[in-house]
């Protein structure tokens, strides 16, 4: 059953998924023929995998949609090329350097001639393409369930987002342009590279260094005439900015994980007009709660309050900031200590100058285990090294005596 958004889209998305499809297939295919002449044999066999790979990322960029119908249009192109590739390599061997007898050989009945070893490589070659096409498919799958409980309605969050607090997420529809002329570009480079590898055998020795640079001069022009994508454009894919109180702040959303449906902050805002008004909601108050908890704790354009940042911190639904929450437990800021807890959420926390301060004072203070001030110094010398100021304040407070130990002043 497809869902709202996909239904009334088929034709041109049909078309742009098959077009993508064989365009990925045909990559893959010279993926194969240059494994098949640089090392032979399984590891060749194994490279049919890319054919189905190509191919089905290639339809899914294309078509502008992730579905099971795209993955299963891609599975033509798959098969196709397989057979194509695998009787264009048994050509190949047959006649080395010769393009009129590799013609021959081409039209020839080679899966009579060619014996148990061209159905082995046909085989071998046919079930690393279904494999990996059977993966994809189950990940698409997956993909689909995702959509499906995003698009159900939650309870209304905890803690509501303030009025004055603004997201801005990136317009998808705005880099996927860019997205998919580095794509492009990609593939056509590794399209010349790849054969430039078993071109010897095509067209042989003499004409390969001609056509070499004929080919690169070519796709160098090719590229050349397009404008060149942005990094910093593409690298808004995985950024949002929140504003509030006139002060701007960057979220890199692909370092925070929502709790609720198990995914990175980047795919749902890839998906954002697609989420009932529920669940923006309870991502807008999430990313509140984070960030609020953030500038309470840090006292960033607000008095610092502990108590407060623990209040936020609770009430988000996702795993940012855990480093922050896990130190007012460790310590006691702004609720009663609880250093069992604290020390799970610093081991969760993605900022390690953060988390190296908490664990050197809980080692140095010896809190919940036993007193290590040397192991202690260890972390806090790591977050003072990166820069983080409390990590620096709290090295003060201890000294080395004479025999190299460390103690406190």
């Amino acid at each position: 059953m497809e869902l709202e958004w996909e239904q009334g889209r088929r034709s041109p998305h049909t078309a742009a998924a098959l077009a993508g499809a064989f365009l990925g297939a045909a990559l893959g295919a010279d993926c194969f023929l240059a494994a098949d002449y640089l090392i032979g044999g399984i590891p060749a066999l194994l490279c049919g995998a890319a054919i189905a790979f190509w191919a089905v990322k290639g339809g899914v960029l294309f078509a502008d949609r992730n579905s099971q119908a795209v993955v299963l249009l891609a599975l033509f192109p798959t098969l196709l090329w397989g057979i194509f590739v695998n009787h264009l390599s048994f050509a190949l061997t047959a006649a080395p350097g010769d393009p009129a007898g590799i013609q021959q050989a081409f039209l020839s009945p080679l899966f009579i001639t060619g014996g148990a070893g061209y159905w082995f490589q046909l085989a071998g070659l046919s079930a690393a393409s279904l494999g990996s096409w059977t993966t994809l498919s189950r990940e698409v799958k997956k993909e689909q369930e995702f959509l499906k409980r995003a698009a159900r309605p939650c309870q209304a969050p905890q803690e509501a987002p303030p009025a004055d607090l603004e997201l801005y997420l990136p317009k998808h529809a705005w880099i996927r342009p860019w997205l998919l002329q580095r794509r492009i570009t990609q593939g056509l480079w590794l399209t010349v590279l790849f054969l430039l590898v078993w071109l010897p055998d095509l067209l042989g020795h003499e004409q390969v260094l001609f056509r070499a640079l004929c080919g690169m001069g070519a796709s160098f022009l090719v590229i050349a005439s397009l404008p060149g994508p942005s990094r910093h454009i593409l690298a808004a894919r995985k950024v949002m900015y929140a504003r509030k109180d006139g002060q701007l702040w960057l979220i890199a959303m692909q370092r925070i994980q929502d709790t609720v449906l198990h995914v990175r902050l980047s795919k749902l805002a890839q998906i954002w007009d697609r989420l009932p008004q529920s669940q923006r909601t309870r991502f807008k108050a999430s990313i509140a709660c984070g960030l609020l908890g953030m500038l309470y704790f840090h006292g960033l354009g607000t008095p610092q309050d502990y108590g407060r940042a623990v209040y936020y911190l609770e009430r988000k639904q996702s795993d940012s900031y855990n480093d922050l929450l896990g130190l007012c437990y460790l310590l006691g800021y702004g609720c009663q200590q609880d250093v069992q807890r604290g020390r799970e959420l610093l081991e969760r926390g993605r900022d390690g100058r953060i988390r190296d301060y908490g664990l050197g004072m809980m080692y140095a203070e010896g809190l919940g285990i036993r007193e290590n001030i040397g192991k202690g110094v260890e972390y806090l010398e790591k977050a003072a090294g990166a820069g983080y100021e409390p990590a620096k304040e709290a090295m003060t407070h201890y000294k080395k005596s004479w025999f190299g130990v460390w103690r406190r002043k």
